[in-house]
């Protein structure tokens, strides 16, 4: 019997050891990772970052030059219109996929605002007879598309061109 009871305590004190020791362990868990939020401590804790070098969000923007400049959007316009139709069907001038303006009824010519590399194109319902739209005037520095380009409208998204412009 004594040495039951002397094994009860001893396995107790051991437990005891063993939970502080498991608390112990666990604060110094918490307190390392909360180190390793300030890029100070990390520097001395871990070994990769002390490899890596400078982190990039630390480093200085590179000065511009006339290589890297930012590029100037220029901007110019195009101009539109229905040459040969019979049934004045609504089609829908759109830059980009986006509708910027309608050919039709209303207006028979329209002029759109456009950028270098935009997608000029029509679409609309499906019109009884091919409508013909044609490029009647663009701005100067347009290269693409020219003047006096025609497109047959047959009643599917139809593209007249990438707008292409000249480089200084």
């Amino acid at each position: 019997m004594d040495f039951e009871r002397r094994f009860k305590e001893g396995t107790k004190s051991f437990e005891r050891w063993l939970l502080k020791g498991a608390a112990l362990l666990l604060l110094l868990l918490i307190l390392t990772q909360a180190l390793l939020t300030q890029p100070e401590f990390r520097n001395i804790l871990s070994l990769v970052d002390r490899l890596e070098g400078t982190p990039v969000a630390e480093n200085e923007p590179a000065a511009v030059t006339g290589d890297n400049a930012e590029t100037v959007v220029r901007e110019g316009y195009v101009e539109l219109s229905i040459i040969d139709a019979k049934d004045l069907t609504e089609i829908q001038v759109q830059v980009n996929g986006d509708t910027v303006a309608t050919l039709g009824k209303a207006a028979t010519t329209v002029r759109i605002p456009v950028r270098e590399g935009d997608a000029v194109e029509i679409d609309g319902q499906v019109p009884e007879q091919n409508i013909q739209v044609a490029v009647t005037a663009v701005s100067e520095g347009i290269l693409y598309p020219q003047a006096g380009k025609e497109v047959t409208f047959y009643g599917v998204p139809e593209i007249i061109s990438y707008i292409t412009m000249q480089r200084d």
